[in-house]
């Protein structure tokens, strides 16, 4: 089986200006089905952990503690709005159909 090494420069701004997206996103692609050379991690440290954190996608696990019961109405409303639950799945705390996401 044929390994790739990403070549997406860390510079490149992806959606909403993003620097280092694009990147990533090739990253997990390749990882998810197992193509990405050995020695590449998918989520590394660094630049890949700083999109994470700014996008938000690692930060789900603090929303009900920090909200209280305005979870519940937060939780009630976007079920109200995205009964299928399609509508960036995972995020914020919230359940998804598809499953949890792997990180804590």
């Amino acid at each position: 089986m044929n390994t790739i090494v990403p070549l997406i420069s860390s510079g490149v701004a992806g959606p909403l200006g993003v620097l280092h997206l694009p990147r990533l996103w090739l990253k997990l692609s390749l990882e998810s089905v197992g193509k990405l050379a050995p020695g590449y991690p998918g989520a590394g440290k660094g630049y890949d952990q700083m999109v994470i954190d700014g996008i938000g996608l690692n930060r789900g696990r603090f929303m009900a503690p920090a909200l209280g019961p305005a979870f519940e109405v937060l939780a009630t409303v976007k079920a109200a709005l995205d009964p299928r639950g399609i509508l960036n799945p995972g995020k914020l705390g919230l359940p998804s159909p598809f499953g949890q996401p792997p990180w804590p």
